[in-house]
């Protein structure tokens, strides 16, 4: 924003100014120029009132006043005239300038507005999954680490559930990778209108995904899991039934988060050990 050039009579902007202060910098510029405005008209008008009342006293004065008078009328007559076409130049070159003025500040507040909007943007890539919508891993570690101090503060439950879908390779092998996509983002929309408010779910990568259930015991995950169920994902004619395997951790006193994930991912692949050894049902 160094490109932008000083604003002269205007307010003192520097190139760190916020959307805020270029506003009131904006609004205050405006104000000044109509404040100047009414000034000028003011006096104008009081010098005219004044030839005014001169020119009604004329003609009481003596034949010499009024010779006298007339010539000062006249010349005073001749001095507002000169006065009105000097304020319209004056006005006319406050108009241009105060034109500028704002061209430059509006300037300002488009690039303000722009960087605002790609902070807004790099925010979003930096803490949201693109594809699901959820949060991303790299924004898990910062929510959870804050769940758990919380928890530990307070002396308050949190369980941790991870999800992983079952069959999810071969979908992609079968299907594709853009009907993987669809599979993704359908069972992570389901899982949003699930959990409560207060809970958040993320995409921890590929088809893992993990929910923070504050204030809820290992147990009660269980509850997130049967309501999640089998679910199926319509593509044309095709159907395509998606399960998950689950595995939960509750928050324990003086662990990191780190280990409190590993309980629960090995929880997770300890129910695919379990499924895989289960006899097929005939």
């Amino acid at each position: 924003m160094s490109d932008i050039p000083p604003l002269q009579s205007a307010p003192l902007l520097e190139d760190s100014a916020t959307l805020d202060e270029v506003q009131a910098a904006l609004w205050e510029l405006e104000h000044r120029h109509g404040d100047a405005w009414w000034v000028a008209v003011i006096v104008i008008v009081l010098l005219t009132a004044a030839i005014g009342s001169f020119a009604i006293t004329v003609p009481s004065m003596s034949e010499a006043g009024q010779r006298f008078a007339g010539l000062n009328l006249i010349n005073a007559v001749r001095g507002l005239a000169s006065l009105i076409l000097l304020f319209i130049i004056y006005a006319i070159y406050q108009q241009v300038s105060l034109k500028k003025m704002r061209a430059r500040m509006v300037k300002h507040l488009e690039m303000l507005a722009r960087a605002k909007s790609q902070a807004e943007e790099f925010r979003m890539l930096a803490t949201v999954d693109p594809l699901t919508g959820l949060h991303n891993r790299r924004n898990a570690e910062q929510l959870l680490a804050g769940e758990m101090a919380r928890s530990q503060r307070y002396n308050l439950p949190l369980a941790v559930l991870m999800l992983d879908l079952n069959g999810f390779k071969q979908i992609n092998d079968r299907y594709g990778h853009a009907i993987g996509d669809v599979v993704l983002r359908e069972f992570a929309s389901r899982l949003k209108t699930i959990i409560r408010g207060s809970d958040t779910a993320i995409r921890m990568g590929g088809d893992e995904f993990l929910v923070l259930l504050p204030g809820a015991l290992p147990e009660e995950a269980q509850y997130l899991v049967r309501r999640l169920g089998k679910s199926a994902v319509h593509v044309g004619q095709t159907v395509i039934e998606v399960t998950f395997a689950a595995g939960s951790a509750g928050c324990v006193k003086g662990e990191s988060s780190g280990q409190i994930l590993e309980r629960a991912d090995r929880a997770l692949y300890a129910q695919k050990r379990r499924e895989k050894n289960q006899p097929p049902a005939e």
